[in-house]
């Protein structure tokens, strides 16, 4: 027979096991939400995975889609820049790097720009409940209503937007996209958006016009019922781009009359095409991974795409001490 201190000392145990236990299930998460196969937690937010999702997609999804949680006070300030970072549900790490460096540029007493994690739902409702905690914690979180899968960019971006004209009007000047998997030089972003026009600027990596992919064997594959046309117009890699806010609200209300494409940055320069809007290349926007060691490369590079959670802290390490005196000509 155990004694009652004994038996104390072995729930305490026992109990512990199990917290620690359940928060390692959930930092070691390495799986598909659409559950075709496994990838890494600092996969990339455009990650290829068979999406059961694609063959039926259409535009009236997005418009029936909600949002299950937004973070309230985002917009309570006026800044220059509102950054969307749409997340993998099961990118934790991925989030937690870029909250703790190149995402301190949102938090910080100084702030310019704003952040926010747009997320999806998981068929694992382990992790949505996580989520929804991690939001509770962090309130950076938008949770939109559809499921995470490549395929569903376009609708998490669109949603994103869409909220950002019904919070943030006078609130903000522009709005980003960008992923989970890039590291953003915000401050010298900012820097450069405030010498900018505040009006009719899309800008990223853009290139096109573009002929589509019919390569049924592709991840980019659009068939000519997704889309009849020759060319895609001039667009801007979904890696990293900016709109200015009357851009944003210009795209969010074209939508409802463009049919549906799952490729998120071609369908957002197809709305903003619609309304005369032409996205420019802007050097130091990068769909590759630019390597970063000085403050002087923070200057030159807005984005860099590619970076795992791990090799973000390693960037940070070299640049996290650099003050606008060493990024801002």
């Amino acid at each position: 027979m155990f004694s009652k201190r004994q038996i104390m000392l072995i729930l305490g145990i026992t109990s512990t096991a199990l917290l620690f236990g359940f928060y390692y299930e959930f930092l070691e998460l390495s799986y598909n939400p659409v559950g075709t196969k496994n990838i890494e937690y600092y996969s990339q937010a455009s990650v290829g995975y068979n999406d059961e999702y694609k063959p039926s997609y259409n535009i009236q999804l997005f418009r029936n889609s909600s949002f299950v949680r937004f973070p309230s006070d985002i917009c309570n300030d006026n800044v220059t820049l509102l950054v969307f970072i749409v997340s993998a549900s099961q990118n934790v790490l991925a989030r937690e790097a870029i909250r703790s460096t190149w995402g301190t540029a949102c938090s910080n007493s100084h702030r310019d720009a704003k952040c926010v994690f747009v997320v999806g739902r998981s068929r694992n409702e382990s992790l949505n409940r996580y989520i929804w905690k991690e939001s509770d914690v962090y309130r950076d979180i938008l949770i939109v209503s559809s499921y995470d899968a490549y395929s569903n960019l376009t609708y998490k971006t669109m949603l994103a937007l869409q909220w950002s004209t019904m919070n943030c009007n006078g609130k903000i000047k522009f709005v980003m996209k960008t992923d989970d998997d890039m590291f953003v030089s915000v401050t010298s972003l900012t820097a450069y958006l405030n010498n900018a026009p505040k009006q009719s600027i899309f800008i990223g990596k853009c290139w096109g016009p573009a002929m589509p992919n019919r390569n049924k064997n592709s991840k980019w594959y659009v068939s000519l019922k997704q889309y009849n046309h020759t060319h895609y117009p001039v667009f801007c890699s979904g890696t990293g781009y900016v709109l200015s806010y009357d851009v944003a609200v210009s795209v969010v209300q074209i939508s409802s009359t463009v049919p549906f494409l799952y490729l998120e940055d071609v369908y957002v320069a197809i709305c903003a095409h619609r309304q005369g809007i032409i996205p420019k290349n802007v050097a130091g926007f990068y769909n590759t991974k630019k390597v970063l060691n000085s403050c002087k490369d923070v200057h030159t590079v807005f984005t860099s795409h590619g970076i795992s959670a791990s090799e973000m802290w390693d960037v940070w390490k070299k640049l996290g001490n650099c003050n606008s005196t060493d990024i801002v000509e």
